[in-house]
């Protein structure tokens, strides 16, 4: 068999002292739709005193370069991405920015109070998967604050127990975060959040092709465009009738999916969903609408034979 040619990928880091370089490492991580695809280096290199880093052993492909500087037991990263083709990659710089300060505030469409809703508000990673930011708690007066995130690409989440809720509309200082919106270094914008009490529910019964009652089986709703936020996906599992229920549904449309088999999270791989276009069920809903769908169970057969 014949080895496939590998390649250097070189570069700076900018920001790290050398007092704390021993702390910083530099990888490339394959890039791809997976949620596991950033958890995996591809290969790692040492960085030197001046910040300076070698990877080689690195085949032609997409990755993300990432380093990380610990400071103070809470990590600071860089990433970019880079394209290797068939050359080594040279003079590749990555530049620590310090960590962000984000405060907000919260309040309801409908004028309920803050502080009978215990809710918290959650930044996810739109670019790398890697985060150590906690959730910020609501105060009774609606304000939050974040320390200490990274700067990077981010979208909202928020979280609680109240389950018929949806984010309705988002700002970061003057910019629309109702998408991805990025968090620069140092003193960052003001979110100012709104939050919908009346979602639309989606229910229904699912079963399979004899036609029986499917219980236990992962019910997925998924944005017509797949691209869309993580936030607006949604999966539960049928109950011991068949029955599923998904509240807080975002106005917008939607498919529908279930599978015979299929592990928890798997849909929101884009490469998995290829082999399912077209045999969702397609739906819109409306600001507090009630909708009655029922399904029947999708053969997966890349888990056939599987135990």
């Amino acid at each position: 068999m014949q080895s496939s040619k590998t390649f250097h990928i070189r570069g700076q880091i900018i920001g790290a002292s050398s007092d704390k370089n021993e702390f910083v490492t530099a990888s490339v991580l394959q890039k791809g739709d997976s949620p596991l695809t950033p958890l995996i280096p591809e290969r790692s290199g040492a960085v030197d005193k001046d910040g300076k880093f070698d990877i080689e052993g690195v085949p032609s492909g997409s990755y993300n370069l990432l380093t990380i500087l610990q400071i103070e037991e809470k990590p600071l990263f860089a990433h970019k991405e880079v394209e290797v083709a068939g050359a080594d990659v040279e003079g590749m710089i990555l530049v620590f920015e310090p960590f962000a300060v984000v405060q907000g505030h919260l309040k309801w469409d409908d004028g309920t109070e803050t502080t009978k809703m215990h809710l918290q508000v959650y930044l996810r990673p739109a670019e790398m998967m890697y985060s150590t930011q906690r959730p910020a708690e609501i105060g009774d007066d609606g304000n939050f604050e974040m320390e200490g995130v990274t700067p990077g690409l981010y979208s909202i989440e928020i979280t609680g127990p109240v389950p018929d809720a949806f984010l309705k509309s988002a700002k970061y200082g003057a910019a629309d975060a109702m998408g991805t919106f990025r968090v620069s270094g140092g003193a960052g914008g003001s979110l100012e959040l709104l939050v919908g009490a009346q979602g639309a529910r989606v229910g229904g019964v699912v079963v399979n092709s004899d036609p029986v009652v499917a219980p236990g089986v992962w019910v997925a709703l998924i944005p017509e465009a797949k691209h869309e936020l993580k936030r607006l996906y949604q999966a539960v599992k049928t109950d011991a009738s068949g029955k599923y229920e998904f509240r807080g549904v975002a106005p917008g449309s939607y498919n529908l999916f279930s599978w015979d088999q299929v592990e928890d999270q798997e849909w929101e791989d884009l490469e998995f969903m290829k082999a399912f276009e077209g045999k969702g069920a397609a739906i819109s809903v409306a600001e507090k609408e009630n909708k009655s769908v029922d399904l029947t169970l999708i053969e997966n057969r890349s888990k056939q034979g599987k135990p």
